[in-house]
């Protein structure tokens, strides 16, 4: 998750992957960052490689070893990045949302001062949310109509709701099931996100990487969504969550399908070293073996 955000901000994409018949298809893990949410805060500086690293001692708690389909947003994004690269064997998707390498000019770069004086607002439990709000969510939507069904809970009632009374409402519910984030996590986390870099060198080694420079180089899937903002799970999580499963089941064939080609490849190249006087061929990085005297294979 995001800076400063806890696991919460998943609900939508948990609830969607875990009911009905596809909690059967899916185990969804969500987790808080060390500084956010029911996670501990440890003092010192934090970086995103430091982060990742908490990652990979949770998916080897939980015995995740493979087929694995990482989803990151924003500062997670970037922790998403160095994880891929710290256990390149487990994942079999990766999915970045608004976030970046550090190769490229952050957004909000030059106003870092103005963004972090903000961002220490939200540690205030009586701050109403609105810097954040207006940061992470496009002016349109957040003055769109509210739903009828629309019930507030933890905001003043009023005659008529706007989209950005849903999303105040939905933090303040969504809060009181986890810890605000304390000064030191907070400081410990932009730090992360002020120093996070992944060379382009680096890029390069993750094989499947939706970010736009990576689609630029290496051909992976990008998703645009025009006139929207930061937040996308939570500003069209139907969209999202359908692009979600689209893009898991197709990394699932696509790996089915080399998987069947690699064994192909795998019989007709041990059908040529049968036949070949020399007794052996390469096959990627197995040697496999012949010896017509006992006719016998090693690989």
């Amino acid at each position: 998750m995001g800076l400063a955000c806890s696991l919460q901000g998943w609900e939508n994409q948990f609830l969607y992957f875990s009911e009905n018949e596809k909690s059967e298809e899916y185990q969804v893990c969500c987790f808080d960052n060390r500084g956010a949410g029911l996670s501990d805060t440890v003092l010192g500086r934090y970086t995103t490689s430091i982060l990742a690293q908490d990652a990979a001692e949770l998916l080897d708690h939980l015995k995740w070893v493979k087929d694995i389909h990482l989803v990151g947003i924003s500062m997670g994004g970037m922790i998403s990045l160095e994880l891929a690269l710290l256990k390149p064997t487990v994942f079999s998707s990766l999915c970045l949302t608004s976030t970046h390498s550090g190769t490229i000019n952050h957004p909000i770069s030059y106003r870092y001062p103005v963004f972090f004086s903000r961002q220490l607002k939200m540690l205030n439990p009586s701050h109403p949310f609105i810097s954040a709000v207006h940061m992470l969510f496009p002016e349109k939507f957040l003055a769109r109509e509210a739903p009828k069904e629309f019930q507030p809970v933890h905001i003043p009632f009023k005659d008529n709701y706007t989209m950005e009374d849903v999303v105040i409402d939905g933090i303040r519910r969504k809060d009181r099931k986890t810890r605000l984030t304390t000064a030191a996590g907070f400081i410990g986390q932009i730090s992360a996100v002020m120093t996070h870099y992944v060379s382009p060198a680096r890029l390069r080694m993750i094989k499947e990487n939706p970010n736009v420079l990576m689609v630029e180089k290496l051909g992976g899937r990008l998703d645009l969504y025009h006139d929207h903002g930061h937040a996308l799970p939570e500003e069209n999580p139907k969209r999202y969550n359908k692009m979600l499963e689209e893009f898991i089941n197709e990394s699932i064939l696509k790996k089915e399908a080399l998987i069947t080609l690699s064994k192909k490849m795998e019989d007709i190249l041990i059908k040529e070293c049968k036949d070949n006087d020399n007794g052996f061929i390469q096959l990627n990085d197995k040697r496999v073996v012949h010896s017509k005297r006992d006719s016998k294979f090693e690989v």
